[in-house]
């Protein structure tokens, strides 16, 4: 059950992800919280969702 929310989580930040890409919009942990309705917490904490905010930009979709 629990990684199925996990999962769910992860799958909201790779959308959110790809359209502030496709829109060019500046990506960071506050917008990126705000638009996916995930916890900055979250955000932090999954280190591979950290690294791919940090890096601001993702050339493979998130698996």
């Amino acid at each position: 059950m629990l990684l199925d929310a996990i999962s769910k989580y992860i799958k909201a930040f790779s959308q959110v992800l790809q359209r502030l890409i496709k829109t060019k919009a500046k990506i960071n942990f506050n917008r990126v919280a705000k638009v996916s309705g995930l916890s900055k917490a979250f955000l932090y904490t999954n280190l591979e969702i950290r690294n791919r905010i940090e890096e601001g930009y993702v050339s493979v979709p998130f698996q």
